[in-house]
């Protein structure tokens, strides 16, 4: 039975406050914008909305019939370089741009950013998995992961309405 699948399909097709009043009524709005905040900050350039039109799964929960967003396939991460834009070009960033589901993306960035997409969390991590792969260096990811939370921040707090965000380190 694909009647809930076709459903969210169509919603996607809406716009303005048609599509924000049904896409809350088909899709679990937070995890969306949890997980495309993930996806944006990692500037991942093979993903549906940035630069092609796969790798990404949605699943109905059986109980509240909501699709949720299950991005995959993200090895070109950070391929998008460290200003590439934190919303992408095709229908689902028709639900990400309403002015609400904008700002939760927007705290979910500032909250990941503040917790794990940082250099000083990140410094950690890629001299452990280095050690797994030797004459493989991740420091360069180091770089980018700085210039993009920087990026982000700085983008977020130009949009306004959020208070200016700043990590240490």
């Amino acid at each position: 039975d694909y009647s809930r699948f076709i459903q969210f399909c169509k919603v996607l097709s809406l716009s303005g406050a048609a599509l924000d009043t049904a896409s809350k009524q088909v899709m679990d709005i937070d995890q969306w914008m949890r997980a495309y905040a993930m996806v944006s900050l990692g500037s991942v350039g093979d993903m549906y909305t940035f630069g092609n039109n796969h790798n990404f799964f949605t699943y109905q929960r059986p109980t509240d019939g909501k699709f949720i967003y299950m991005p995959w396939d993200m090895d070109f991460t950070f391929t998008r370089g460290s200003s590439g834009a934190l919303v992408g070009d095709q229908n689902i960033a028709k639900v990400v741009n309403l002015p609400g589901n904008l700002r939760r993306m927007y705290a979910h960035m500032l909250d990941i950013i503040g917790s794990s997409f940082n250099t000083p969390y990140m410094t950690y991590w890629t001299a452990h998995y280095a050690s797994f792969a030797p004459g493989q260096s991740y420091a360069g990811h180091l770089t980018t992961i700085g210039a993009r939370a920087t990026f982000v921040i700085s983008t977020i707090n130009g949009a306004g309405g959020n208070a200016p965000f700043v990590v240490s380190g």
